[in-house]
């Protein structure tokens, strides 16, 4: 588990990203404050017990409202089931050896099984169309989904619908992921591709496989795979010519090293600007350099960019988010 002395703000930073997920049904404000109120002080095991009981409920409740045909109900505890599954097991992080290799913590991995398993019994009460990927990557396969746009929500005059890839961070699952880009984005016509990679999910917690510095490359194995997937299912209409990607956190900076690959058309990098710039004096030390790096995407916000039939526009003291306009 996390270090005991650390765990107070491990514990608001998590306490608000569960939070966060509420408006896309990951939680709910009530459940949340209620586990708040029984998690103690530099206790991480109550921080685990806490989210435990509030997944538990969920998944009664998604079990009852299934039963009696309450198909959003089902899908919103579900979700709700999965998401707090996930956030009971956050305090299992992995910890290097004396020869800088992770060694994992043997509770995290049946904690991510079952989250992938409550998110699965949610997916049939989806909206979106979703299609189960296994993207070939070195001798693995990674696992990833594809959520498609229901018929009556494509956008007008387009013969094909574009696709979003969407990039994990550092300590993310592509469960976690359905709340930033999933929910929303067939509901506006995207088709969207979330997947787990090295260092992430279960790739990291069942087979060990760390994390590259060089995204693009497993990105561009996601890519030839969608491809192939795209040429097997003409039926789906993906636009293989109109694919963007997007990530936030960790997940901008591979977002923006996937977009090295020329079959991507538009980026999404996610992030605080602020916080860009105090990462890299950290990693320079040198205060000019910092500055010259950080006007590049200071110019990039400044800049409006086209994804696919729709126009955004970062604005200036509004966080990183792009905006529709």
């Amino acid at each position: 588990m996390c270090d005991t002395k650390d765990s107070a703000g491990f514990f608001d930073f998590e306490t608000i990203r569960i939070l966060g997920t509420a408006v896309y049904g990951g939680s709910d404000a009530a459940e949340v404050l209620e586990a708040v109120g029984h998690i103690k002080p530099e206790d991480p095991a109550s921080w685990e017990s806490a989210w435990g009981t509030q997944a538990k409920r969920a998944e009664m409740l998604a079990e009852e409202s299934f039963e009696r045909g309450d198909r959003d109900s089902a899908k919103r505890n579900y979700l709700k089931a999965a998401n707090y599954t996930r956030a009971s097991g956050y305090m299992y992080v992995s910890s290097p050896n004396e020869s800088g290799s992770l060694i994992q913590d043997p509770r995290a991995l049946p904690v991510l099984e079952r989250v992938g398993e409550l998110f699965r019994k949610a997916i049939p009460l989806m909206e979106a169309e979703v299609h189960s990927l296994s993207i070939p990557y070195e001798e693995h396969s990674l696992p990833g989904f594809l959520y498609l746009p229901p018929p009556e929500r494509r956008i007008p005059d387009k013969p094909k619908i574009p696709v979003v890839l969407v990039c994990g961070g550092a300590d993310s699952c592509q469960e976690e992921l359905y709340f930033m880009t999933p929910a929303a984005g067939p509901g506006l016509g995207y088709a969207v591709v979330t997947f787990d990679g090295p260092g992430q999910g279960l790739m990291l917690r069942r087979y060990g496989l760390e994390m590259r510095p060089d995204w693009e490359t497993v990105t561009s194995c996601v890519i030839d795979h969608l491809i192939t997937f795209s040429a097997g299912h003409p039926e789906l209409d993906l636009d293989m010519e109109s694919i963007s990607v997007s990530g936030a956190s960790m997940g901008a900076y591979y977002a923006l090293r996937a977009a090295a690959d020329s079959r991507i058309k538009a980026c999404v990098a996610i992030v605080s600007r602020r916080k860009l710039k105090v990462t890299i004096y950290d990693v320079t030390q040198h205060p000019i350099l910092t500055l010259l790096i950080i006007r590049i995407p200071s110019m990039i916000c400044g800049t409006s960019v086209q994804l696919t039939s729709h126009h955004y526009l970062s604005k200036p003291g509004q966080g990183d988010g792009l905006v529709q306009v």
